[in-house]
C-alpha cells in the first residue's frame, strides 16, 4: 500500500477561517506565521483521526495561553492541549483539557495525565508534535523522542475531526499589542503514528470505598449570585433529571451531561440517596468547581467558593477530594444528599467520597 501523504496546511490558501480580528499573516523569524492574539482559526476541511499533526509555535512570553484544538465535532465540541505561554518551566506549563459546550475544562484535569512542565522559550520557534492513536495521544517537542506529556485516555473517545489553532490574550488587554501566539510549517500525517502506546496505560483507579459513582442532575439553571443558602426548587420533573456515572477517580464532568445556559454563571442540583444501618455522623470529603452547597434532607450544612481567583485570594480552583470536609448526620434509613453546583470558569464538577461507608448503601 501506499505511504500516507503529508498535508501541509498553508495559511495562503484560504483554508483556515479565523474570528481573531486581528489575525494576520507574516514573515516572522524567518517563517511564514499565523499570528494571533485572541481567536481561534479553524480547518474544516481537515479530518484527522489516528495520525500526527506537527507545527512550531512562537511565544512572546507575555501572560497569554497557544491551543491546538483536535478532533472537532463542531467549534464548541473538541479535545485540547494548549500552552501557559507565560509559565515556562513550571509544572502546569502545558495543559490537556476536553471542551464540551464550549466550556473548559481545565480545573477538572490536572497531573500526570494533563498537565506537564516544559520550558517554553519565548521568541523563538519550538517545533511540536502531536500523536494520535485511538484513545490515546502523545506531545512531543523539538527532537525529543520522549513525550512531555502522554494521554492514556482522551475524554471524548477515538473519534476523528476537524482542527483549530487558538490564541488567548486576556479581556483587560487594549489598544495594539504584538500577537503573544504565532503558528507556522502546520502539517498533518493521517494514519502516521510514530510512537509506541503500548507504555502509555491508564492508572487504575484508586482504591475508595464510600466513592459516589452515580449522581442525578437536574436541568441547569440560572442561580442568584452569592450563596445558595436554600435549596433551589427546579421545576422539571424528577424523571427529566440525567443519570450520570462518575468516572473511575469519581469525578462527574457536568458539562459533558447536561446543557449550560448561555449565562455567566449557572448550576445544578446533583443529588444521590444514602441508606444507612444506623444513624450517626458521617464524614463526606467534597471536590467541586467552582461553588457548591450541601444540603442533608433539605437542610443546609455546607457552602464553599472555590471559583479561581487570579489574586486577593490566590485560588487554582483545581478539583479535588480534599477540598472540603462535611460531617453529616444522617438518620436512620433513606438520606438524601443534595448539593447545589454553581459554574463560572474553567471547569464545572463535583466529586465525593465517604470517608467511612460501613453500614452505608449510596444510590443515585
Amino acid at each position: 500500500s501506499l505511504a500516507p501523504v503529508p498535508r501541509d496546511l498553508s495559511f495562503s490558501d484560504g483554508g483556515w477561517k479565523s474570528n481573531d480580528p486581528k489575525a494576520r499573516v507574516e514573515l516572522l523569524g524567518g517563517k511564514n506565521a499565523l499570528r494571533l492574539t485572541t481567536g481561534m482559526s479553524v480547518r474544516h476541511d481537515v479530518d484527522l483521526q489516528d495520525g500526527t499533526l506537527e507545527f512550531d509555535l512562537w511565544s512572546t512570553g507575555e501572560r497569554a495561553f497557544a491551543y491546538l484544538h483536535f478532533r472537532m465535532q463542531t467549534e464548541d465540541e473538541s479535545e485540547a492541549i494548549y500552552f501557559r505561554l507565560h509559565k515556562s518551566r513550571l509544572p502546569d506549563a502545558v495543559q490537556y483539557e476536553p471542551i464540551y459546550q464550549g466550556l473548559s475544562n481545565w480545573q477538572l484535569f490536572h497531573g500526570p495525565d494533563a498537565t506537564a512542565m516544559t520550558e517554553i522559550r519565548p521568541n523563538a520557534w519550538i517545533h511540536v508534535r502531536l500523536v494520535l492513536s485511538g484513545e490515546k495521544a502523545a506531545l512531543f517537542l523539538g527532537n525529543d523522542p520522549k513525550p512531555i506529556l502522554a494521554i492514556p485516555k482522551l475524554m471524548r473517545g477515538a473519534k476523528g475531526g476537524f482542527i483549530a489553532l487558538r490564541s488567548f490574550l486576556g479581556n483587560n488587554v487594549k489598544g495594539d499589542v504584538e500577537p503573544p501566539s504565532s503558528f507556522a510549517n502546520v502539517v498533518v500525517k493521517a494514519g502516521v503514528i510514530d510512537y509506541d502506546f503500548s507504555k502509555v496505560v491508564e492508572a487504575p483507579p484508586p482504591a475508595l470505598p464510600g466513592l459516589v459513582r452515580q449522581w442525578q442532575l437536574s436541568p441547569a439553571f440560572e442561580p442568584a449570585v452569592g450563596a445558595v443558602m436554600t435549596l433551589p426548587s427546579v421545576s422539571a420533573p424528577r424523571d427529566a433529571w440525567t443519570s450520570a456515572s462518575a468516572l473511575p477517580s469519581g469525578l462527574i464532568v457536568i458539562s459533558r451531561e447536561i446543557k449550560a445556559p448561555k449565562a455567566r454563571r449557572y448550576g445544578t442540583v446533583a443529588s444521590f440517596h444514602v441508606r444507612a444501618a444506623e444513624a450517626g455522623m458521617k464524614k463526606m470529603k467534597l471536590g467541586f468547581s467552582d461553588e457548591a452547597s450541601v444540603f442533608l434532607n433539605g437542610q443546609i450544612f455546607f457552602s464553599g467558593d472555590q471559583h479561581y481567583s487570579f489574586n486577593f485570594p490566590r485560588q487554582e480552583g483545581l478539583i479535588t477530594l480534599d477540598q472540603a470536609a462535611i460531617y453529616l448526620p444522617l438518620k436512620k434509613g433513606d438520606n438524601e444528599i443534595s448539593i447545589v453546583i454553581s459554574e463560572v470558569f474553567g471547569g464545572w464538577g463535583v466529586m465525593a467520597q465517604f470517608e467511612d461507608p460501613t453500614g452505608l448503601s449510596i444510590e443515585p
